[in-house]
C-alpha cells in the first residue's frame, strides 16, 4: 500500500474527538510513508489532515474539481494538486490513485463519496478496502470494508 484516499469534512465538526482522530490518522499516514489522497481543500478536517501530514514529513495529493479550484478552495501547501472537470471525475481519480479508502467524520459529501467507493467495492469495480471511522467499535461489514 502506498496511497490512501481519505474522505472527511470541510468543517471541524461538533466534537473535539473528530479533530483528534484526524490528527492521529495524519501522523499514522506520514509515519508509515503512506501518501494522502484527498479532495484538496484547506478548511475543516480536510485542512487539519493535510497540514498534519505535511508537517510530519508526508506527501499530500489533492484532487479538486475545477469549479472549487476557481473559488480558491485549494490548499496551497499540497505536494501535488490535480484539477479535474467535475466531482464524478474527482471520485474516480481518487479511487484510481489510492490503495485504500478511509472516511473520517464529515457531512453529506463525505458520506456520498465513501458510500460510492463501498458500493463499487461490493460489485467488484473498486479493489480498495473501505474503512468508515464513525465510532470506536469495530464491526466488519464485508470483506474488505469495515466500520471503526
Amino acid at each position: 500500500m502506498k496511497r490512501i484516499a481519505v474522505y472527511c469534512g470541510a468543517a471541524m465538526g461538533n466534537d473535539q474527538a473528530y479533530q483528534t482522530a484526524t490528527i492521529t490518522l495524519a501522523h499514522y499516514l506520514a509515519t508509515h510513508n503512506l501518501e494522502l489522497v484527498y479532495g484538496g481543500g484547506g478548511v475543516g478536517l480536510m485542512g487539519i489532515l493535510a497540514n498534519e501530514v505535511l508537517d510530519a514529513g508526508g506527501r499530500v495529493q489533492g484532487i479538486m474539481p475545477k469549479e472549487l479550484y476557481e473559488r480558491s478552495a485549494a490548499f496551497p501547501r499540497l505536494t501535488n494538486l490535480k484539477i479535474v472537470d467535475n466531482m464524478a471525475i474527482r471520485k474516480a481519480t481518487m479511487l484510481t490513485l489510492s490503495d485504500a479508502c478511509i472516511a473520517l467524520p464529515g457531512g453529506p459529501g463525505t458520506l456520498e463519496e465513501i458510500s460510492e467507493a463501498f458500493s463499487w467495492a461490493r460489485i467488484g469495480d473498486n479493489p480498495n478496502p473501505c474503512i468508515f471511522s464513525m465510532s470506536m467499535a469495530i464491526m466488519i461489514l464485508c470483506k474488505p470494508c469495515l466500520i471503526i
